[in-house]
């Protein structure tokens, strides 16, 4: 049975100490790189498998999500510039309460 906030029983996690320090355990860090390599022998047949979806399918929606699976993974995403009005650069003014903040929480860490 899971414990309850406020309860003296409830080890938690102890403020700055990470609930995992040791990362990943040795064991998962194999299964996962196990998986990586099993998926890697297969992704000839999964990006013709992709190919026939877009050329194939009825569907137009199908055929545009598939041919942009290809394009990612052959040209990478697409940059999503962020600007602000007029084409500048995005201000961000912090201040009162918020400012206060940023700045409280940053001299902990």
């Amino acid at each position: 049975m899971p414990f309850k906030k406020g309860d003296p029983n409830n080890p938690g996690f102890k403020k700055g100490k990470s609930g995992n320090p040791g990362g990943i355990p040795i064991r998962s860090q194999a299964a996962l790189k196990e998986v990586k390599s099993l998926a890697q022998q297969h992704g000839e047949e999964a990006l013709q498998c992709i190919i026939n979806i877009m050329r194939d399918s009825k569907d137009n929606r199908v055929q545009v999500a598939a041919a942009r699976e290809i394009l990612d993974r052959g040209y990478g995403k697409s940059v999503q510039p962020l600007v602000g009005e007029g084409g500048g650069p995005i201000g961000v003014d912090l201040h009162g309460e918020a400012l206060y903040l940023l700045v409280k929480k940053l001299s902990e860490s």
